[in-house]
This record gives structure tokens, C-alpha cells and sequence, in this order.
């Protein structure tokens, strides 16, 4: 039904974003590459759409959570931890059912997916950001169309700047 819809919604002028989560506890290769092409054929089939792949932050409450301490996550011991708790950096930061490879993979995929639509840039009000958006967007899109996530060093830094601004 959503790909149904999508083809329709392709029609239009409406640029339209999809949300998706990656890096579940228990999820397997095969149903991230699902996910994957999914995203992949939403964008495909219509050149207004977007797909952000949002990384998985387990909070207490929530089932994932509950699946994520099975899993293996060690979570912040201290309200002062959980202040600190980064959805950009967590997986760095607290043992969990990654490993470092996966890691750096699921935040390049996440990364890239967000800038692999140029039209992302023109929902940006600063300049030199719009600007960056377009210089890395011919990267971003040949990761994100190719699933090529080897050595993601523009996701290293930006999350090496992000976390120093």
C-alpha cells in the first residue's frame, strides 16, 4: 500500500518524507536490506520523497528497550548519564549488541540517506549548510542508491564536529 501510494503522491509537486528506524535488537541482515530497498525504491519511483533512516535509541518504557537490554545494552546508571544521552552517540558510548563495524555502517546509512534527495537542501535556511548538503549530496546518493557504506568519513566527521559544537 505505501509504494501504491507513493507512485500517486509522485504526481505532485508534494515533497513527502518517510521516517524509518535501522539497528533493532534481533534484526537481521535480510529485513535491513528490506528496509533498505524499500527506502531505495520509495525515492526511485518518486523524486520527491525522502527516506531518513533514524538509528534506534532504546529509552526505558519503551518494548525496544526492554529487547535491547536482552540484546546486550548496558544503559546510562546515572541521571547525569541519561542527560548526556546522545541518539547521535550512544552506540559509541554504551555497550550494546553492535559491533564496531556495524556501527560505523548503520551511521553511514543513516547519514547518507538523509542528504541522498537534493531537494533536502532547499529546506535549509542557512547558506553554508545548503551549500555543504549540496556538495556531499553526489556522495550521499551513490552510498545510499548503492548501499556502499566502506569507510564512512564524511559521517565520522560531521559526528566528530556535532559533538564538539
Amino acid at each position: 500500500a505505501l509504494l501504491e501510494v507513493n507512485k500517486r503522491i509522485s504526481k505532485t509537486p508534494m515533497i513527502v518524507k518517510y521516517t524509518f528506524i535501522i539497528g533493532f535488537p534481533f534484526e537481521t541482515e535480510e529485513q535491513l536490506q528490506n528496509t533498505i530497498k524499500v527506502a531505495q525504491q520509495l525515492c526511485n519511483e518518486n523524486p520527491n520523497a525522502y527516506v531518513p533512516l533514524n538509528l534506534l535509541t532504546p529509552y526505558p518504557g519503551a518494548k525496544t528497550y526492554d529487547d535491547a537490554i536482552q540484546a546486550g545494552f548496558s544503559p546510562p546508571k546515572t541521571l547525569e548519564e541519561w542527560a548526556d544521552f546522545s541518539l547521535d552517540d550512544w552506540m559509541l558510548r554504551y555497550p550494546n549488541w553492535h559491533t564496531k563495524e556495524e556501527i560505523r555502517r548503520l551511521a553511514s546509512l543513516a547519514f547518507s540517506a538523509v542528504f541522498a534527495n537534493p531537494k533536502v537542501a532547499s529546506r535549509i535556511d542557512n547558506r553554508t549548510i545548503r551549500w555543504l548538503i549540496k556538495l556531499y549530496g553526489p556522495i550521499a546518493r551513490l552510498r545510499f542508491r548503492h548501499n556502499w557504506h566502506r569507510f564512512p568519513i564524511e559521517s565520522m566527521l560531521a559526528r566528530t564536529i556535532l559533538r564538539h559544537v
